[in-house]
């Protein structure tokens, strides 16, 4: 057909044929019309045809204009160089060896075309995701990281979002939970594979048996601590695994996406990580400033890694917005004192105090908000400052959510499992 669908006749009488595609039609009018003549007496027309006119025009077109037919739209561009290289070796040699030659390459062509659309059909349904999150038992904490694996399946349709918990002590109050009805009743709202959930190598090694075997997984933690070092050496610990035979090596690819507040590296630098995450924060600062208050974060911090970066965060918010912002750490640096001290030199004597963590768990819920001595809520109004607490963790804004999806189109496209 042209290029509007209609066919082409080419040639006449016993010779003519009808091409169906209009990039046949300039090289099969050169064939026919120099083979006709040089065809032995009595051979039928259709042997000089052959498939010499078809692969003539395919060879001609270039592997660009190929491309537009659907049905070779998986075939490599090396086999188009073979089946040209084909043709035109063939026009050294008698017709009988050349219409042989290339019946080959189309033959070849016809089991490669299928075996090639079937490899790419897999790669794509071989892609998953994992999200990797400390995890928390409370069921209405579970709404902050339940609303990021939902920005993370509507970014990457089709393929699998799991979750895995890195906390072995929270996955078992989850697993518990599987043989009590009345917990389940009165809970109705968790998903069931919160009440499965495994650790991140288990969530893995699950989907390889699955067949997946490009997985990315994307740590769900807010700086890179304790937490994101012992999934950084699960997944190097996965990716050299070696086989005798190349097919029985269980990864093709695992990416590794860095926390909200970056990682050390060139790649991504993390100061641009937190200058990012500090505008993806700017409704907390405007929820303090209509309150005329001070805005004060509580963040986990880990006692074995420097949490220096939480110094490092408060002072980029505070220049970010110009208003009082104050960031401390159930564990590390600083620590509650420390903070306390900057607040009151600050002289406010009002604060909206904010969960700096994923989800409003444990933490949240007793050490920040709780009524005992040590919570920072009773420390605070001790010390003469007027608390507002605000219990939802980072992952219920959609700002902060979109972190995790941004960081992990990053590193679905690192050549290396780490930028």
């Amino acid at each position: 057909m042209d290029f509007i669908g209609n066919p082409v006749k080419i040639g006449s009488g016993p010779a003519a044929v009808t091409s169906r595609y209009p990039a046949f039609n300039h090289a099969t009018e050169f064939f026919l019309g120099r083979r006709m003549q040089q065809r032995p007496a009595g051979r039928p027309a259709w042997k000089v045809i052959g498939f010499t006119s078809v692969v003539r025009g395919l060879t001609t077109t270039g592997t660009e204009g190929i491309k537009r037919f659907p049905f070779l739209e998986y075939v490599e561009e090396g086999i188009f160089h073979s089946l040209s290289s084909a043709f035109h070796l063939g026009v050294v040699m008698n017709f009988r060896t050349l219409n042989t030659a290339l019946l080959s390459c189309l033959l070849a062509m016809v089991l490669v075309i299928p075996a090639q659309a079937g490899h790419h059909a897999k790669d794509q349904a071989t892609d998953a995701i994992v999200l990797a999150a400390f995890g928390t038992s409370y069921p209405e904490a579970l709404n902050s990281i339940l609303n990021i694996r939902s920005k993370v399946e509507k970014a990457f349709p089709g393929v699998p979002v799991k979750l895995a918990f890195t906390s072995s002590i929270i996955r078992d109050i989850w697993h518990e939970r599987q043989n009590d009805a009345a917990w389940q009743k009165n809970n109705a709202g968790v998903p069931s594979d919160i009440l499965t959930v495994k650790g991140p190598l288990a969530t893995i090694a699950d989907l390889q048996d699955e067949g997946y075997t490009s997985i990315a997984v994307q740590s769900l933690h807010v700086f890179a601590g304790e937490e994101f070092s012992d999934l950084t050496q699960t997944m190097l610990g996965l990716r050299s695994i070696r086989a005798i035979k190349a097919k029985s090596v269980p990864f093709k690819s695992l990416r590794l996406g860095r926390p909200a507040l970056g990682m050390p590296g060139v790649v991504y630098p993390y100061t641009e990580d937190i200058a990012y995450a500090t505008k993806a924060l700017k409704a907390d600062v405007d929820a303090a400033k209509k309150l005329d208050a001070a805005l004060v974060y509580m963040g986990h911090g880990n006692d074995f890694y420097s949490t220096g970066i939480y110094a490092q965060f408060q002072s980029e918010m505070q220049k970010a917005y110009n208003h009082p912002i104050f960031v401390g750490c159930v564990e590390g640096y600083p620590a509650f004192d420390d903070m306390l001290v900057q607040l009151k030199a600050s002289g406010v004597k009002k604060v909206l105090l904010k969960p700096f963590m994923i989800v409003a768990g444990d933490h949240a819920t007793n050490d920040m908000a709780g009524d005992e001595d040590d919570a920072w809520k009773v420390m605070l109004t001790k010390a003469g400052i007027d608390v507002t607490i605000d219990l939802h963790g980072l992952g219920s804004m959609d700002a902060w959510a979109d972190i995790y999806v941004r960081h992990l189109k990053d590193a679905k496209t690192q050549k290396h499992m780490l930028p």
